[in-house]
This record gives C-alpha cells, structure tokens and sequence, in this order.
C-alpha cells in the first residue's frame, strides 16, 4: 500500500535516468490506492530542470491518449505544457521540496493543465516582441492554443491553461 497525502495516493516512479517523481492518485474514502476513481486530475511532483518538461509530456501525452484524445490535440496539449514548465523553470524557483508541479484534469470538453514553483507574481503579461525576437513567444503560443490561461500566486505561482476540444472527434465520452 502506498502512503496517503492529503487525500492522495503517492506512487514512486523513476524515469530512466532514475530521476525520482512522485504520480499523485486518487484515493477512495477507504483511503486505498483507486486507480479506477472518477477523479479526471494527474500530477507530477518532479525534480526543477528543464529534462522534467520531457518527462511530464511524455506521461501526460500517453494519458490523453489512452483516453482516446486526437493525435493533433494531445500535440497541442503537449506544447502548452512544455511551455508552461520552461517558464516556470526559467522565470520561477523551486517549492520548498525542490521540485515543480505539474498537473493535467479532464473536465467535459477541456483539458485543464497546470504547472505550480515556488516563485511568486502578482502579474504575468505577454511581452511585446518583434518578428526577429528570438526567445518570449511562450506566453504567445499559449494564449494562441489555449481558450483560457490564468495566474494565481497563493502562495505559490501557479499558471493554469485549458485547451478546449472543439470537435467530437477529439474525444471519446468521458
């Protein structure tokens, strides 16, 4: 049985490199590990570097896929999430763990992801760029693929994305 925190099951995984990150589950009111329960959210606590963007793309987009995600969306959802997690490692800092969160829900015809640090804002604006600028255009895909993206900073920094599915064959029923 694995240990409960905070109404969650927390499962160990390595990645090849043998990077350590911890799966949060679900967990039912009996509190045993329910990986079966109707909770649609995942999250990754993994180490802060960059490599933890791969890691998080490849289980999000194997994920969204087995739930029967189109190829092209799960693309695009892959894309917001890099972006969100080389900003945040980039711009951000640590949790007072060391690590970044990084998490991803099913709600009806959205896919809501989420990438918490230990930094904090009270704003995060676009900046404005020319079309030889080289770096800053993260915010810009996001907004571009995204139906809405939000910022809150209690206590921490979390940016939160939703790409919408806009066509029934993006998604099988949920």
């Amino acid at each position: 049985m694995h240990p409960v925190i905070g109404g969650s099951t927390v499962s160990r995984w390595s990645t090849t490199r043998d990077e350590p990150f911890v799966r949060a589950r679900s967990v039912s009111p009996t509190g045993t590990d329910d990986t079966t329960s109707s909770d649609p959210c995942s999250t990754l606590n993994l180490p802060f570097e960059l490599s933890s963007a791969r890691i998080a793309r490849k289980t999000m987009s194997a994920e969204l896929l087995a739930w029967g995600l189109r190829e092209s969306f799960v693309a695009d959802a892959e894309l917001v999430l890099a972006e969100l997690v080389a900003n945040g490692i980039e711009h951000g800092q640590a949790n007072p763990d060391g690590v970044i969160e990084i998490s991803w829900c099913m709600d009806g015809p959205v896919v809501r992801i989420s990438v918490c640090d230990g930094g904090t804002a009270q704003t995060l604006q676009m900046p404005e760029m020319s079309d030889t600028s080289l770096r800053g255009r993260g915010l810009q895909i996001v907004d571009y693929l995204c139906a809405a993206w939000t910022v809150e900073s209690d206590p921490y920094m979390r940016v939160t994305a939703e790409l919408r599915m806009h066509d029934p064959v993006d998604a099988a029923d949920h």
